[in-house]
């Protein structure tokens, strides 16, 4: 399995962490603020390649039409 950047880690441990503590996968929105990122190309891109890196599950909500629930694929 290919080696994490420092920021695809830092990814990877936020969504672990946000959906033990809520129950829920944190928004791509979200994951833009702990990044320091606010372009929704950056983060759809951040995502998309850690997505291509590790087993994450990236699906849309159909009841929030803004909001994508993204699981890692393992613990």
């Amino acid at each position: 399995m290919p080696t994490l950047t420092q920021k695809q880690k830092l990814i990877l441990d936020y969504i672990k962490e946000y959906n033990r503590k809520h129950g829920v996968s944190p928004t791509f929105e979200e994951i833009g603020k702990v990044m320091g990122v606010s372009e929704s190309y950056v983060q759809k891109f951040l995502i998309e390649t850690l997505t291509k890196l590790r087993p994450l599950i990236v699906k849309k909500m159909n009841h929030l039409p803004k909001h994508k629930e993204i699981r890692s694929g393992f613990k």
